[in-house]
């Protein structure tokens, strides 16, 4: 489910030298954000019961998840600047760096603890990618691109 699209999707772009990403990219984006929402569904289908949004708990976890998401960018950031990476590889390292893979945490909390365990992961899954764009744009800004004093 990872490693053979991942290997697909690397190929084909070596291969086409980055023209195919560009072709099917506005295609297949409307695709992507339409099936990461089943993805979601389908792994928060154990914890819904648990869901209850007028419990402060609730409100204090997704706080919470979004403030370790954004520390993990501001930490990621720190470090690719200090290391003076240039803007590809800083870019690569703070999204690397904040990213987790939430859905994994969520399905193993499922399997083998009670379901409100996997509460916190599913609040991180769903306001990770959010976070994300947000603070893509935000720490993208000031990164010279190539060619300008990169």
């Amino acid at each position: 489910m990872i490693v053979i699209p991942t290997v697909a999707g690397v190929l084909l772009n070596e291969s086409s030298r980055g023209k195919i990403p560009d072709l099917i990219c506005p295609w297949l984006s409307p695709f992507s954000k339409v099936t990461m929402l089943f993805v979601i569904a389908a792994n928060s289908a154990a914890v819904a019961p648990q869901i209850q949004l007028d419990d402060p708990r609730i409100w204090s976890i997704v706080f919470a998840c979004i403030c370790f998401n954004v520390l993990g960018f501001v930490c990621g950031k720190l470090v690719a600047t200090l290391g003076k990476f240039d803007r590809e590889k800083q870019i690569a390292f703070f999204t690397t760096a904040a990213l987790k893979n939430c859905s994994l945490a969520m399905i193993l909390g499922i399997q083998f603890f009670p379901p409100s365990v996997a509460l916190p992961a599913l609040m991180g899954l769903m306001t990770q990618h959010v976070v994300a764009g947000i603070m893509g744009r935000i720490l993208t800004k000031n990164i010279p691109k190539n060619g300008d004093g990169a």
